[in-house]
């Protein structure tokens, strides 16, 4: 018994054989859950306001962006995080957001970018594109979900970056955009840093 414990004591303490290898550190963002706009009317297709406090109208496909509270007409299980979300485009027009964060591109470094996409029961969807950027330059992208109707999925798109990258030191942004007519709304974005 003393021998087993010895050699796991041993095992436990090899290099590489824990979890002390790193901690991914989060990146803030400005308005990650969508609820800093304050919308004072019932959940609903109607209440909503065609802004989105801390995000930029996304410069690949115009300016068909803003905060809503959807109601349970919208998504009968409810949103993944507070009662905000932002929505993308809709039945006539695309749409996107856009964000800098205060974070640089850095060698040895994994980038994961994460956030809810959702799909109003009420609203066709036609896709989009959730995009990692250095430099204003798309490193890493994902259009791959289609959640059901009424319902969200989780978004996750890694990016590793090696040891000499080309866009070294180049502030981060992210980019969420709808595809064709039809709305996309989105909710807990979050990104983080785990150095290699």
């Amino acid at each position: 018994m003393r021998r087993c414990l010895s050699l796991l004591t041993l095992v436990m303490a090899m290099p590489g054989m824990s979890h002390a290898q790193g901690t991914p550190m989060p990146i803030p963002i400005g308005n990650p859950g969508f609820e800093a706009d304050v919308l004072d009317c019932i959940p609903s297709e109607f209440c909503y306001n065609a802004a989105v406090p801390g995000w930029l109208p996304n410069w690949f496909n115009g300016a068909n962006s803003g905060t809503i509270k959807p109601g349970a007409a919208e998504y009968p299980g409810g949103v993944p995080g507070g009662v905000n979300v932002a929505f993308l485009g809709g039945p006539s027009a695309v749409g996107g957001i856009y964000q800098t964060v205060s974070a640089t591109l850095q060698a040895n470094t994994i980038y994961t970018l994460h956030m809810s996409i959702g799909h109003r029961a009420d609203e066709s969807f036609t896709g989009y594109v959730a995009s990692l950027l250095a430099g204003g330059v798309e490193v890493a992208s994902d259009d791959s979900l289609s959640p059901a109707p009424g319902t969200f999925s989780e978004e996750t798109i890694t990016y590793k970056t090696g040891a000499t990258p080309i866009l070294l030191g180049q502030l981060l942004s992210i980019s969420v955009r709808s595809i064709g007519t039809g709305q996309v709304d989105v909710d807990n974005v979050s990104l983080t840093a785990l150095s290699q």
